[in-house]
């Protein structure tokens, strides 16, 4: 059935065409990867194959590509790359003829099984004279890094390859995209004007998460808290402090003793109050030029700062919890 689907294309391609095709559809009888239900893809890939020689031999070139491509995705294998090359010739587009040639070469690891060799050969023969001969240019394309997909405008979407590969472009404007994971892809537009071989080198820089804007900067009610308890406390320091000193100039005039021992004690007591009262308006002050001053600025009600002051000692407490 191959041989007869394979009979109606021209010659002198047919013996060449048929030796591939028949290769891969024997091939499909055991070639299969390890995976879910290998008898049923094994079918579905010989289907599509059958199916793929019979659209070539009705010269539908972009259906019997299709199919091998569904084929090679059920059952994997190299001579699939040969019969789109195949097709890709018969097209007369030897550039993505070439393309698959090279592909096949690789999946089959450089070497070509010997009932396949000689239609290799001679394929890449009658490719590389229609390259030569007609406005073809080879091309090196050379990616950093090598995993990176290759994409051409004058070639199908599905025609993509890696780095390091010297492909064949027709004379015209073609567009290259370089893409890769976790790099900025590349997109150039180069003009072929004539056969000069060129070399085009991408180096796709590193992808760099955007950072977002920044958050607006949020204090909390405590350094005004702080800023005016400590202003206050300075001032109620400055009361304490005239309050001791008229205590002084009355023990200085006071008419007797008991008037200047009273006249003292009040003194005291005030003398001890402003020194309170000063300490604690300058750590609350110092607190809260702190927070209010910090990197970040950021100062949320777990944040808490208690001052105690008690006869002869003063008790300062700051907390702070993230």
């Amino acid at each position: 059935m191959l041989r007869d689907t394979i009979d109606a294309m021209p010659a002198p391609r047919r013996t060449l065409a048929a030796a591939w095709l028949v290769a891969s559809a024997l091939t499909l009888a055991w070639a299969c990867p390890a995976g879910a239900d290998p008898a049923t893809r094994k079918r579905r890939a010989a289907a599509l194959f059958v199916e793929g020689t019979r659209l070539a031999a009705e010269k539908r070139w972009a259906d019997a590509i299709d199919r091998f491509r569904r084929s090679d995705r059920e059952v994997p294998y190299a001579s699939n790359d040969c019969n789109i090359a195949t097709v890709y010739s018969l097209m007369g587009r030897p550039a993505q003829a070439q393309l698959y040639l090279g592909r096949c070469i690789e999946r089959h690891g450089g070497v070509i099984p010997l009932g396949e060799r000689p239609q290799v050969e001679a394929t890449w023969r009658e490719v590389d004279q229609m390259l030569t001969a007609g406005e073809f240019a080879p091309v090196a394309i050379v990616v950093d890094p090598l995993s990176a997909q290759v994409r051409v405008s004058s070639f199908a979407a599905e025609d993509t390859f890696t780095a390091g590969r010297t492909i064949w472009l027709p004379f015209g404007s073609h567009e290259i995209l370089v893409s890769s994971t976790g790099r900025i892809a590349e997109r150039r537009t180069i003009t072929i004007r004539d056969r000069r071989a060129r070399r085009e080198v991408f180096a796709l820089a590193e992808a760099r998460p955007i950072a977002g804007p920044t958050a607006p900067t949020r204090r909390g009610p405590l350094p005004y808290v702080l800023l005016g308890g400590g202003a206050a406390a300075l001032a109620a320091g400055a009361l304490f402090t005239a309050l001791a000193l008229d205590a002084r100039d009355d023990a200085r005039d006071a008419p007797d003793l008991p008037a200047h021992d009273d006249a003292v004690d009040r003194m005291k007591r005030y003398n001890l109050a402003f020194d309170a009262a000063y300490a604690v308006g300058a750590v609350s002050i110092g607190a809260g030029l702190y927070l209010f001053l910090r990197p970040g600025g950021r100062a949320g009600p777990a944040e808490r700062l208690s001052v105690g002051a008690g006869p002869g000692a003063l008790t300062v407490r700051w907390q702070t919890a993230w």
